[in-house]
């Protein structure tokens, strides 16, 4: 599979039915977006991805100090291919490379409330629920919506 200019894959990117690949690190440095490949045809899946607020320059250093060791776990996938397993096998590389490879100690992930098929891929990876049906503005921007947040804290190996 050829990849774009500076794109490289995550070493535990090439163990399953699809490869994660990034073009670096998204936001200066303080998180990974990785896209999701089919092993086989090279077809576009999705993302995952993970934000380490620590890293983040434009916080304060109150809330990078706040943030330490805590990483932001999303993803989402192409609707024809849900039900498929890809957002479990992509969540569950990046959630391992947090632990194993980052030294990050607790994971959080928020996810619409009501997304029951999100819920169950985060409850398979260890996941609990802490807050049900919080008001949280998307960062990329629009409307406000309710979230149910999880979290995952140490290594679950």
């Amino acid at each position: 599979m050829q990849a774009g200019a500076g794109a490289a894959a995550l070493d535990y990117g090439r163990r399953g039915r699809a490869d994660l690949l990034g073009a670096g690190c998204a936001g200066a440095g303080h998180g990974f977006t990785l896209g999701m490949f089919l092993s086989d045809t090279g077809a576009f899946v999705g993302v995952v991805a993970l934000r380490i607020p620590a890293r983040n320059p434009g916080l304060e250093e109150g809330e990078r100090a706040e943030a330490e060791g805590l990483g932001i776990l999303g993803y989402s996938v192409l609707p024809e291919r849900w039900g498929q397993g890809y957002a479990g096998e992509g969540a569950e590389r990046l959630v391992r490379y947090a632990f194993e490879e980052l030294g990050l100690s607790a994971l959080q992930a928020s996810l619409r409330a009501g997304n029951v098929a999100s819920a169950r891929v985060l409850r398979r990876l260890g996941f609990t629920l802490i807050h049900a049906g919080l008001e949280e503005e998307p960062l990329a921007g629009g409307p406000p919506h309710l979230v149910d947040r999880y979290m995952l804290r140490g290594n679950p190996a």
